[in-house]
């Protein structure tokens, strides 16, 4: 839209009538002028190369191999690729490991928090790198000043790697494309941001939030925000699609907050006239297969009048629809049905003593000499389990999903001790933190009617000569208890801090 004015009056129904519908428009205007940043080749490998995308594709593909397997006698159609599992895993690395939440500035000489940020005009670098404001912030005890500049530019992102919404949802969208995603930036007028995904597999778009981890949730901000949404507007190379619709339930109440900002015609009339310039010099093949991802699009988006959208109670975080396939990779439903059955094998062969130890912030076991990584992998049997990093206060653990509702968390390791083991003591120590009233119960045990508890943060020992534990051993964790929306977190093992990755 090179010229703005002429494409204005090149029609009459795309001119707006007051104050709010020209901001309305100069916003859409900026974001996809941002977007096109995204095609660029150059940058493109730029993002590619901070990504072990080799290492995560190998994965992606061994984990719908195992998907596979789990369904293979079902009958299910799979619904689903790899491509969609390597677009979790992108996301849980981004999250995890590439990109920071940005709160407020510390200090370097006191090592405190500093307070009362005042917006200030970018300097010529800052501008260069498409700064519009400026956050300055003050220490209160030696008066030292920092910048936190909000950058647009997507290349600068990759460099600085911190930020709030904007930020985070303008760098992941760049991965994606960089990656070979179909990918949209999606921008809530009641300001947030986030990324939308096209899986081929499963002919739709993907919400996906990167500053949340959250993927294929789209009601997790009117359910479990409160948010009052208004307009969602989707920016690509090729388009500009009004998403409202994805992330509402009641969309009655969703038209009556957006007629006080703007008309329904004219934002319709300005987004279909929008996308029709841009699909001017694409091929005919290229605008048939646009056209049919935005029928399917469209025939989502539809409700049956005074027909309720059900919501579950992972809604309020996430949704639980879509493929089995689908949900087991996205870990939705029992980990049980996941389960690697992974075994340690103790023999005489083995060290003796023979040591096995769980990292949560390296996320690894070692097992003698050997190190095994992601706590998954070496897990016999879980159930609403997962590892929790919580980069802002530079913590891990291994918690309950995320829920609103208190749900039970089981976890079980195995061991089998061959025959010609000869052993005289076993000690297990688990580490355990609990808030509010939830709590955490430990036991081992060969056979389950010969369960012997254990006690938290302790060295619980077990003579072979006073315990029944021969054969298969299980250790058996089970977190419970907590209240509120978080109650999920009351009950965690091993927290450490990021830190202390040698412990």
């Amino acid at each position: 839209m090179a010229n703005i004015h002429t494409f204005l009056r090149s029609d009459p129904k795309l001119m707006p009538v007051n104050e709010t519908e020209i901001q309305f428009f100069n916003k859409l205007k900026l974001y996809h002028s941002l977007v096109k940043a995204y095609e660029d080749f150059r940058l493109q490998e730029m993002a590619r190369g901070l990504v072990p995308w080799k290492q995560m594709t190998i994965t992606a593909i061994n984990k719908m191999l195992k998907i596979r397997q789990t369904l293979k006698n079902s009958g299910q159609d799979c619904g689903t690729d790899s491509k969609d599992i390597l677009l979790i895993d992108l996301l849980e690395w981004y999250k995890n490991e590439f990109f920071e939440w940005f709160d407020c500035a510390v200090c370097d000489k006191c090592n405190k928090k500093t307070t009362n940020p005042q917006n200030v005009s970018p300097n010529e670098d800052e501008m260069r790198w498409s700064a519009m404001t400026v956050e300055l912030y003050s220490c209160a005890d030696c008066g030292r000043e920092y910048r936190f500049p909000r950058y647009n530019s997507a290349e600068k992102l990759l460099t600085t790697r911190r930020g709030r919404c904007g930020e985070w949802a303008n760098c992941f969208t760049l991965l994606c494309r960089a990656m070979n995603f179909s990918a949209r930036l999606v921008v809530d007028w009641t300001d947030h941001v986030w990324t939308e995904v096209y899986s081929d597999a499963q002919k739709r778009w993907l919400h996906c939030d990167p500053c949340e981890g959250i993927c294929d949730s789209p009601l997790v901000y009117e359910c479990g925000w409160a948010k009052k949404l208004t307009f969602c507007i989707a920016f690509a190379v090729n388009e500009v699609q009004d998403v409202s619709w994805r992330y509402s339930k009641d969309h009655p109440a969703l038209r009556q907050r957006r007629a006080l900002m703007c008309r329904e015609e004219w934002v319709a009339n300005v987004l279909d006239k929008m996308t029709a310039n841009l699909w001017l010099a694409f091929s005919p093949e290229l605008k048939e297969q646009l056209k049919l991802r935005r029928l399917l699009e469209f025939v989502e988006f539809l409700r049956v009048p005074n027909q309720s959208s059900s919501v579950k109670d992972d809604e309020h975080k996430g949704r639980q629809s879509g493929s089995q396939a689908w949900r087991l990779a996205r870990q939705e439903i029992s980990d049980q049905e996941l389960t690697n059955h992974y075994v340690f094998e103790l023999s005489d062969n083995n060290v003796n003593p023979t040591l096995i130890t769980y990292n949560s912030a390296a996320d690894e076991y070692r097992f003698n000499s050997k190190i095994l990584k992601s706590w998954k992998n070496c897990v016999f049997e879980s159930e609403n389990i997962m590892r929790k990093v919580e980069k802002d206060w530079k913590m891990s653990y291994l918690s309950r999903n995320e829920s609103n509702a208190i749900q039970t968390g089981r976890i079980k390791w195995k061991l089998n001790l061959k025959s010609d083991v000869k052993w005289s003591e076993m000690r297990i120590t688990i580490k355990c933190k609990v808030f509010e009233n939830g709590f955490i119960r430990l036991y081992v045990y060969s056979t389950e009617d010969n369960r012997l508890e254990m006690k938290p943060n302790t060295e619980n020992i077990f003579k072979r000569s006073e315990v029944p534990l021969t054969g298969d051993i299980i250790i058996e964790a089970i977190l419970d208890g907590g209240t509120g929306s978080t109650g999920w977190q009351h009950s965690q093992l091993f927290r450490q801090s990021l830190s202390d990755e040698s412990e």
